[in-house]
């Protein structure tokens, strides 16, 4: 139903972000840049999303909400959805959000550095007599978009037809 009712709307892309709560402010530098490669200077929106991604993640926006970005494959004639989502060990292992206390004891931001076993990010807790352990492991079905680090983080997409 999606699919019929964006391409009878000539509608040929849509970018969503996933935070329930976002403040729209976060957005500013993400839309002044899309302002420019889009709108000013026509390049598509597929062809820019890497040079969006990468500029937006030198702002706290990336630690607050993923993209999907939903639009019409012409190839194909189907609607294909990629979610961008930013990934960073310490902050966002795997792009999930590291709980503010821990499991077990409840204690705040005890969290110690992130370690690895193969591709799971572990973090322990810190109180003193608490084995609290919090786990990230790598999801199936994302892969690295572009191989550049930003600021300790990288982007990744998991690509869907819609």
């Amino acid at each position: 139903m999606l699919t019929t009712y964006l391409i009878s709307l000539g509608i040929d892309d849509m970018v969503a972000f996933t935070a329930p709560e976002l403040h729209a402010v976060l957005t500013a530098h993400f839309f002044v840049d899309y302002t420019m490669r889009v709108v000013i200077e026509g390049f598509t929106l597929q062809q820019s999303f890497k040079s969006l991604l990468t500029s937006s993640a030198q702002s706290n926006f990336t630690r607050h909400t993923n993209i999907v970005s939903i639009y019409h494959d012409q190839s194909s004639s189907t609607l294909v959805a990629d979610s961008y989502i930013f990934t960073h060990p310490k902050l966002r292992p795997w792009g999930q959000r590291l709980p503010i206390s821990c499991p077990s004891c409840s204690s705040l931001h005890s969290w110690s550095d992130p370690t690895r076993n193969k591709s799971t990010i572990i973090f322990a807790c810190t109180k003193t007599g608490c084995r609290g352990l919090c786990s990230f492991p790598k999801p199936e079905d994302i892969e690295s978009f572009g191989k550049e680090m930003i600021n300790g983080g990288r982007w990744m997409v998991r690509s869907r037809q819609v």
